[in-house]
């Protein structure tokens, strides 16, 4: 098979096989989520193409696996934080004087006797 030299030639093979994409992709895919007023969410695909520079257009499936991705995240995020609030409030010092304060108010308070002044 001989080399194709002719432009026009050349540019109907390309039209055939389809031109190698010129530009350099910055995501598989990309969607967005709506959020509307009368609180049903709507979704919309950005098309695969060299304005969006994409991939691939997200599949229903991509859109699902992505929403799942992002909850777990936070859902970690949140776990991480509750951890560390609690390992921080027992790192911190205690003033014994006013925890045994607060124990002997609530004993007297569960034996019914008020100390309204203490």
């Amino acid at each position: 098979m001989e080399p194709i030299t002719d432009p026009v030639e050349k540019e109907k093979a390309w039209e055939d096989l389809g031109r190698p994409l010129d530009f350099v992709p910055s995501a598989i895919f990309s969607f967005t989520i709506t959020s509307n007023t009368d609180g049903s969410l709507s979704t919309t695909v950005e098309p695969a193409d060299e304005i969006n520079r994409l991939v691939r257009t997200a599949s229903t499936f991509d859109i699902y696996q992505s929403c799942k991705e992002i909850s777990q995240d936070i859902e970690s995020m949140m776990l991480a934080d509750r951890v560390a609030k609690t390992v921080i409030a027992n790192l911190q010092p205690t003033d014994g004087a006013k925890e045994l304060r607060q124990r002997l108010l609530s004993a007297l308070g569960d034996r019914g006797i008020d100390t309204p002044k203490a």
